[in-house]
């Protein structure tokens, strides 16, 4: 098959170093696995992306400069490319609002793309949809109201529409939320803020069933200022994973129509608490790729997308490493990301 793989921040100049560090984690990874398994792929880029941002293994086709808000544009670009390649599949990556636009305008041009149905994607990419939805469904998930509201303390305030911990405010007390200045407030929430283990599922779903296949810890430092996503362990071990395996199934399994590699975020207190759900493949699973040399996050997404969930209900689990992945910052911006391999003491 011929595949055409992008990822948003490596085609556009718009996202800060983190995001495009992660962004081509991902991009590599699905570039690779799509190779492995011998497929013909053309990836895109941005014609200033630094040199540092490698694809070994696949074709690359350069565009100019463009921003995230040139959704139109970027796309008639993407359009033209695939069309000239005679691709048979686009696989988007893109954060999970823009996601949806994207997926939505190549699919009305008749292109084949592997990702969720858009009104699975509508309602990912909007965590006030989401919460309702898991409200109807009685899926245990942080009490959210929308900005400006009444919530006790400590709490989160984070926009509707985010990625990792974009725009994202834990505040503690009324002084600490008086001060917060945000623009425009309609499009944020704010969340009850529950203590407890920040982790990650890593699923595969043909839209009706979801597979879990992995349990990741996050490491994340959220405050009042500057709340970062700087990492994780992958795959981790607790004693609540069975029960957090459960939930984030029966969250995917209930929006309906998630496609592909999905991510589910959650909180293991003395609850399992669903937060909200990625569309798409996640930083964790390139870890993942690093940590169980059978999966092939690639592969699995379109197997999952076409509805053959069987390779993944057989893939084996046996004699895994475990993965640390953390970035690296030099004058406050990331400048690469960092896998080690926990069992064998080496970078990976």
């Amino acid at each position: 098959m011929k595949i055409l793989v992008f990822e948003l921040a490596c085609i556009t100049r718009s996202f800060e170093s983190q995001i495009t560090c992660e962004g081509f984690e991902m991009l590599n990874m699905i570039t690779e696995g799509f190779s492995k398994a011998n497929h013909e792929v053309t990836v895109i880029l941005n014609s200033e992306l630094d040199p540092k941002f490698i694809i070994k293994c696949a074709e690359v086709v350069r565009i100019d400069n463009l921003t995230s808000g040139d959704i139109d544009e970027l796309c008639e670009k993407i359009i033209k490319i695939a069309e000239q390649k005679n691709t048979d599949y686009v696989f988007p990556i893109a954060p999970d609002h823009d996601l949806a636009r994207i997926v939505k305008k190549l699919r009305k041009s008749g292109l084949t793309v592997i990702a969720s149905e858009n009104s699975a994607l509508d309602i990912a990419a909007d965590k006030w949809k989401t919460y309702n939805l898991f409200k109807n469904r009685s899926i245990r998930t942080p009490g959210t109201e929308l900005f400006p509201c009444e919530l006790s303390y400590p709490l989160i305030v984070k926009p509707r529409m985010g990625v990792a911990c974009e725009n994202l405010f834990k505040i503690n007390n009324e002084n600490e939320f008086n001060g917060l200045r945000l623009d425009n407030k309609e499009e944020f929430i704010m969340q009850e803020f529950i203590h407890g283990d920040d982790v990650s599922v890593t699923l595969f779903s043909d839209g009706k069933i979801a597979v879990p296949i992995s349990l990741n810890k996050q490491n994340l430092k959220i405050s009042l200022k500057n709340s970062r996503y700087i990492g994780g362990i992958v795959p981790y071990s607790h004693p609540m994973k069975k029960e957090a395996f459960k939930s984030a199934k029966f969250a995917v399994e209930s929006v309906g129509g998630l496609k592909g590699a999905v991510g589910v975020d959650i909180v293991i207190s003395e609850d399992i608490y669903v937060i909200e759900i990625n569309p798409r493949v996640t930083t964790s699973m390139v870890a993942l790729e690093k940590a169980v040399t059978s999966v092939n996050v690639a592969e699995f997404s379109m197997l999952a997308y076409t509805g053959d969930l069987s390779k993944i209900f057989s893939c084996e689990f046996k004699n895994n490493n475990i993965v640390e992945f953390s970035h690296k910052f030099m004058r406050g911006e990331s400048c690469g990301i960092e896998f080690k391999n926990l069992s064998e003491g080496v970078q990976v």
